[in-house]
């Protein structure tokens, strides 16, 4: 009686009342970019042997690439010393993931670095004027090496697949890669960009979109948009080179 009362009610008011599904795998993964990626590229007979999870943090990006694609070899960077204590346990012993101790950005040497009370905010860059990072508790200096000196170093001729998660600063990291970029050694490429003023100086969507189309890239898919007030936050993108239509 009740239930028929409601949907009455709700009716009268334009609405219609439905039981919630869970999504399945299929919508699940439609929606999260590292699998969305692993399905196109298992589509067209492909698969992902070398992965560099820059912004490692924690390693969970790692993990799941692991699940993916079994016999990937791995190479997480992260700069932040408390993290890479907890990384390094992690994969101790594990030969396909290699843990380096560097940021990823433009140049080589060393950088200030921004740690912030959660990890996952840290960043190269300093806060912007939005507040929705949390306030900077340090700064420190750490190492920093580009994508392409990071293959050369390691002798990789061909990353499949390169994750930037650096919070802002992911445009400097792809003027790091840019001969890689150039000479299609890079197969597909997933970053994280914000769109509020979260870090001072943070990449783009127009700049970032521009430098890869002009490098040979297309966009194949954005996923996992984080809105706020009804506004976009940040979102996960994705980039194939032109070789992959």
């Amino acid at each position: 009686m009740v239930k028929q009362m409601v949907q009455r009610l709700s009716k009268g008011l334009g609405y219609e009342i439905k039981k919630w599904r869970p999504p399945t795998p299929t919508q699940v993964a439609e929606h999260d970019a590292l699998q969305s990626v692993a399905r196109y590229v298992r589509s067209i007979g492909q698969s992902l042997n070398v992965v560099f999870d820059v912004g490692a943090n924690k390693g969970d990006y790692t993990a799941e690439v692991m699940a993916l694609f079994p016999n990937a070899r791995i190479f997480a960077f992260e700069p932040t010393p408390d993290v890479l204590v907890g990384l390094k346990s992690r994969y101790a012993g594990q030969q396909s993931v290699q843990v380096i101790d560097s940021a990823i950005s433009d140049r080589e040497g060393t950088l200030t670095f921004h740690v912030r009370p959660n990890s996952v905010w840290n960043s190269m860059l300093p806060n912007d004027t939005s507040k929705i990072a949390p306030s900077e508790s340090k700064e420190i200096h750490v190492r920093s090496t580009t994508i392409a000196a990071a293959a050369n170093e390691h002798q990789i001729e061909q990353v499949d697949l390169l994750k930037l998660d650096i919070q802002g600063a992911e445009m400097l990291a792809l003027q790091g890669a840019a001969p890689l970029l150039s000479a299609a050694k890079i197969g597909f490429v997933q970053l994280e960009l914000n769109f509020w003023k979260i870090y001072a100086g943070q990449a783009e969507f127009k700049t970032v979109s521009r430098f890869m189309f002009d490098h040979g890239y297309w966009l194949q898919g954005i996923y996992q948009a984080s809105m706020t007030s009804g506004l976009l936050l940040s979102t996960d993108v994705v980039f194939a080179h032109n070789r992959y239509k």
